[in-house]
């Protein structure tokens, strides 16, 4: 049983063990034509490869495909020995180019609502991104199923972050007025008054983990407000979420919010007996795919730990990467093995 697999000529990117395989694409219930995509540039190419191994080990023999936003050839050659589709983006207007050339890794944003031109060989386009890794394969079955009659399948913020408080700021001690994702980033792009107050009492929506079958009418209305965003000047790494919101609320297209078990960024707790990560309330499901946007330092460095509380309250030093747990699951593994040997 290895424990390791090879990124590149001699390096291991990306230790796992077979401790915590899944039954398989079919096996996890996963129907045909899904194929899940992400991207990176190659300072995240790490942690895509950490995502590409947790999929490998939660669905084997599910298609990946890998948006290119400045990875080496050295790189390239290693995830096209994985099997992995790797696709570049290329800008469709004046001001993706301009913001292109000063960020080149927006171009992750930028491709996120092209995946049905990108990758055409994909019936369902299950996004995930590089910053994520999954702890449980099922929940990959979950997101495809709702987006299966052409609704987004998306992760609302609040459930992302499990903090269900909105941030509000008093103006004159009198006024609210809230700070939400949507109205923020929406004041931002100029958008008009009357579209704005049509997000407002909406859920922000997660752009980092969604679904959409290739017929779907989101693909063009996705495409529209990503133009009017940029052409009104909103900030080009926020125009997936927005654009989402608009063609979710502004036009009314069908929406399928999923749990947080499918896209869990923060209030993580930890269960030892499992070597797992679960939700912060009851009944504490396992999460399906960890976030890990909150977590700088972690994205930055493998060996980072962090305290995490258990369900007692008492604290862990454990590091999130993918690594970290698939290492530890297969100790216990080989452990229980042995005693039963």
């Amino acid at each position: 049983m290895s424990l390791g697999r090879r990124w590149g000529d001699g390096e291991a990117l990306c230790p796992y063990n077979g401790a915590m395989e899944g039954k398989g694409a079919g096996g996890a219930g996963i129907g045909p034509g899904v194929g899940v995509v992400s991207g990176a540039d190659a300072a995240y190419f790490p942690l895509l490869a950490e995502l590409i191994a947790s999929l490998h080990d939660a669905a084997p023999g599910l298609p990946v495909g890998v948006i290119d936003a400045g990875l080496d050839a050295h790189q390239r050659r290693a995830l096209e020995r994985e099997g992995a589709i790797i696709r570049p983006f290329a800008p469709r207007s004046r001001e993706q180019a301009r913001a292109l050339a000063r960020r080149p890794a927006l171009a992750v944003n930028f491709a996120k609502l092209w995946l049905d031109e990108l990758f055409p060989e994909f019936a369902t386009l299950l996004f995930i991104d590089a910053d994520c890794w999954v702890q449980e394969g099922a929940v990959l079955a979950l997101i495809a199923d709702a987006a299966a009659t052409g609704a987004l399948a998306v992760v609302p913020s609040l459930l992302v972050a499990q903090d269900l408080t909105i941030p509000v700021r008093w103006w004159l001690g009198l006024f609210p007025e809230l700070r939400t994702f949507n109205r923020k980033n929406g004041r931002h792009a100029r958008l008009p008054r009357a579209l704005r107050r049509r997000l407002d009492p909406s859920p922000d929506l997660n752009a980092g983990v969604y679904a959409l079958r290739r017929e779907s009418r989101y693909w063009p209305r996705l495409r529209f407000w990503q133009s009017e965003i940029l052409r009104r000047g909103g900030k080009p790494f926020t125009t997936d979420g927005l654009a989402m919101a608009l063609a979710a609320y502004a036009d009314g297209l069908p929406l399928a919010l999923l749990p947080a078990t499918c896209n869990a960024a923060d209030r993580w707790l930890f269960d030892p007996e499992a070597m797992a990560l679960t939700l912060c309330q009851p009944p504490y499901e396992r999460i399906g795919i960890v976030h890990l946007a909150n977590q700088k330092k972690v994205r930055f460095d493998p060996e980072a730990r962090v305290r995490i509380p258990d369900r007692s309250g008492r604290l862990h030093e454990i590091g999130l990467r993918y690594p970290y747990f698939a290492n530890r699951a297969a100790r216990v593994h080989l452990a229980l093995a042995s005693e039963r040997g």
